[in-house]
């Protein structure tokens, strides 16, 4: 007979939470209470929080990254991959090759990129 075990939720708390998310604390609890005088900050979709003690709450890490998932989806049409090919999309700067001792690498900026944000790039094997 099979056992199953169920994995319990990780809850992560408000710091983790801004950093997954960007978020500030304050837009993030914007997010989860109607305002009138700010009605385009709350948003329906954010995760609500968990009470885990009398002053303390934090969110079901899984929630939070699906809806981050979601943000991305949403911003780019509908896909987390943004609608493209397989095709990877260059960087600003592709560096090729590696360096000699005492020799710069090469840089090569694709077609639109500005080479005055060029810069040394130090430290790269």
């Amino acid at each position: 007979m099979a056992s199953h075990i169920l994995k319990a939720p990780t809850i992560i708390r408000r710091k983790e939470v801004q950093a997954r998310t960007g978020l500030s604390r304050s837009t993030i609890y914007a997010r989860l209470k109607h305002n009138p005088k700010r009605p385009d900050d709350y948003d329906p979709t954010f995760p609500l929080p968990v009470s885990i003690g009398t002053r303390a709450v934090g969110w079901v890490e899984a929630e939070i990254d699906s809806w981050c998932v979601a943000q991305v989806e949403k911003s780019r049409g509908g896909s987390l991959s943004g609608g493209q090919t397989s095709e990877r999309r260059p960087n600003i700067c592709e560096v090729t090759g590696r360096r000699e001792a005492g020799e710069q690498e090469q840089v090569h900026y694709p077609a639109g990129a500005s080479p005055s944000v060029s810069r040394r790039i130090r430290g790269a094997k």
